[in-house]
């Protein structure tokens, strides 16, 4: 039995007293401040860009829409152009 109580003199002993509930509400003062001063503006940042970058996605995909439609045509005309002998190719 001696080499029980041994090992309970050098283990570690967590026993919780007054400091934890200083260190709890530490903690909860510092989640608030974080997150009025850090994480709040980080998140509004990251909305704008995100709409930004939707809005020029969505632009993007018209500018492609209008470009395929004259591809479409351009192409139309060089086959019937071809048709008729007027272009090589």
């Amino acid at each position: 039995m001696p080499f029980v109580l041994g090992l309970a003199e050098n283990s570690i002993q967590l026993v919780p007293d007054g400091t934890l509930i200083l260190h709890v509400i530490i903690i909860l003062v510092m989640v608030y401040v974080l997150n009025a001063t850090l994480f709040k503006p980080i998140n509004q940042i990251l909305e704008s860009r995100e709409k930004r970058t939707r809005g020029r996605l969505s632009e993007a995909q018209e500018v492609m829409k209008s470009v395929n439609g004259k591809d479409r045509r351009a192409r139309t005309v060089v086959a019937s152009g071809a048709q008729r002998g007027l272009c090589a190719g």
